[in-house]
């Protein structure tokens, strides 16, 4: 069984593959792709859903949505009846060259059956003409019907340069490479806002523009914090858009002071995904750093000493105490009190165990 390809990412969705013998399977990252295979999507795929597979000369083919698309040869090849033509910029560039030069001496070249005012019309009298700088041979019948027969194999061409298409790819399904990274901060105070961006990069660092508005998705995950500690919830999902002609974004998340003792607590962002059609997307640097971020968030205001004061205790941590209840009653009636939990602000604290 021959490889054509190997599963590199998989863009929301779900991605199918059928091989020669009609067996379908559901598509994971890693899988590899046979010749005549079938890649296909689900049809309740989004417009946002692809998925991408790298063939073995390092070229990336991209299946968008519900699309399909069939790994045989024709990937690199295009068959015209039973000639296979490979299209490569070696063969581009002699094509153009070619009919630069064609054209620069057509004042020269003669009809492709001769003089028309030289053609044989009677049946049966066929002659053979050469057509100069195409090689194609026409045979000229009954001046109606003319049978082309036109081998381009056998010429060669060589001459001037115009027209010629300059770092032309050698296949069409080549994207560039472009890397996603997150940066941020790993440490913050809780009750305050932690900034973190989100950056397109090539494989030396620099920025890379988005010619499309790019949607990167970054998965929260509580590691040692809990629901409540910030605005999210563990393995929410933020959509994080890099605006076409920018190559980076910040966004923020806003830690949630709860008043209890619990310094040191961390979670993580983490970049899942992305929903580019224009590049060859890869998560993390071209080392696979930077995929992901720890953020540790301190009790404290001040983090040389995060076991604050009070005993261990920062003012942000601070719970009162307060009773309420009946000022004053007769002699034989009950008296009914409320003891509760208040903040500095007199707010209600709830506590959880």
């Amino acid at each position: 069984m021959e490889v054509l390809g190997t599963v590199k990412s998989i863009t929301e969705g779900k991605f199918y593959v059928k091989d020669s013998s009609g067996a379908v399977r559901e598509l994971k990252i890693g899988d590899t792709i046979a010749k005549n295979d079938v890649v296909f999507g689900d049809k309740t795929n989004s417009s946002l859903a692809n998925i991408a597979i790298e063939l073995s000369g390092n070229d990336v083919v991209v299946v968008n949505q519900d699309n399909n698309q069939l790994f045989d040869s024709s990937l690199t090849t295009i068959s015209f009846g039973n000639e296979e033509v490979a299209f490569d910029k070696k063969a581009v560039d002699e094509t153009l060259s070619a009919w630069n030069q064609a054209q620069e001496n057509i004042d020269n070249m003669e009809t492709a059956a001769g003089d028309v005012t030289e053609q044989a019309t009677n049946a049966g009298n066929e002659e053979s003409q050469d057509g100069g700088a195409l090689r194609s041979k026409f045979n000229a019948r009954d001046g109606d019907a003319t049978d082309v027969i036109s081998d381009l194999r056998q010429a060669s061409w060589t001459g001037g340069t115009d027209n010629q298409i300059e770092d032309a790819p050698d296949n069409i399904f080549i994207l560039p490479p472009v890397y996603t990274i997150i940066e941020g901060l790993q440490v913050v105070n809780e009750g305050d806002e932690a900034q973190y961006v989100v950056k397109l990069v090539d494989a030396a660092g620099n920025p890379v523009i988005a010619t499309q508005d790019t949607i990167i998705y970054v998965r929260y995950t509580n590691k040692t914090t809990q629901d409540g500690d910030t605005e999210y919830n563990h393995n929410n999902v933020i959509e994080v858009v890099i605006k076409a002609g920018t190559s980076e974004t910040t966004f923020n998340i806003k830690t949630i002071d709860d008043y209890l003792a619990d310094n040191g607590e961390i979670y993580n962002l983490e970049i899942t995904g992305n929903n580019s059609t224009h590049f060859d997307m890869r998560t993390g640097d071209v080392n696979g750093q930077k995929t992901n971020v720890d953020t540790e968030i301190l009790d404290n205001s001040n983090p040389l000493n995060p076991g604050g004061e009070d005993g261990g205790y920062g003012p942000e941590d601070t719970v009162y105490v307060v009773i309420d209840g009946t000022k004053e009653l007769w002699e034989s009636q009950t008296g009914e009190y409320v003891v509760k939990l208040v903040d500095k602000d007199g707010n209600v604290v709830v506590p959880t165990k």
